[in-house]
């Protein structure tokens, strides 16, 4: 077996949200600057996807923002939901992408569901393998939407199953190299 090479990593408390990431999700999520329901049976969001004012109310029909504010209330978002959770749970180094695939999981499926699924995976990782293997538990986690397997395209939600490599691709990169498409 050849030896990977080993990876600059550094505490996850000492990485926070990188513009990267913040760019990435602002343009993943579309603005839009009145309140609208993404998809039938969702909660309204505005801005960059979020469902909740600064305020901490729920975002409601005719609620508006403007791009500052939505940029700076996801930032927020990103680093008080998700990224400061994901800080609290893993205990072990790591590199910027993988750390960024670590805040993105917990943005997606919900810091709580990382923490108690992803988290004890990447908490046992000694060597580059473990952390490869980290990192491929991507794939396949949280493939399925009511019962139904996301693999199987007529189910409509095969997004999932791209997220899980793109997490995968973005957690492999070493940091500098040039980033994976995002789904």
């Amino acid at each position: 077996m050849s030896k990977l090479p080993t990876k600059a990593r550094l505490s996850i408390a000492a990485i926070g949200i990188s513009g990267l990431m913040l760019m990435g999700n602002a343009i993943k999520e579309h603005y839009v600057d009145e309140a609208m329901i993404p998809v039938p049976g969702d909660r309204y969001t505005y801005g960059f996807g979020s469902t909740w004012k600064e305020d901490g109310t729920a975002v409601k029909k005719g609620d508006k923002t403007d791009p500052v504010r939505a940029l700076i209330q996801l930032h927020d978002q990103l680093d008080k939901d998700y990224a400061k959770p994901v800080q609290k749970c893993i205990n072990v180094p790591t590199t910027i992408n993988e750390a960024g695939s670590m805040y993105h999981a917990a943005r997606n499926k919900g810091a709580g569901a990382f923490c108690r699924e992803r988290a004890p995976i990447w908490n046992q990782a000694k060597t580059e393998e473990d952390y490869k293997a980290a990192c491929e538990s991507f794939v396949g986690w949280r493939e399925t939407v009511k019962g139904r397997s996301c693999r199987d395209r007529k189910n409509n939600c095969y997004g999932l199953v791209n997220l899980g490599k793109y997490l995968r691709d973005l957690c492999l990169t070493p940091d500098g190299d040039p980033l994976p498409k995002a789904p």
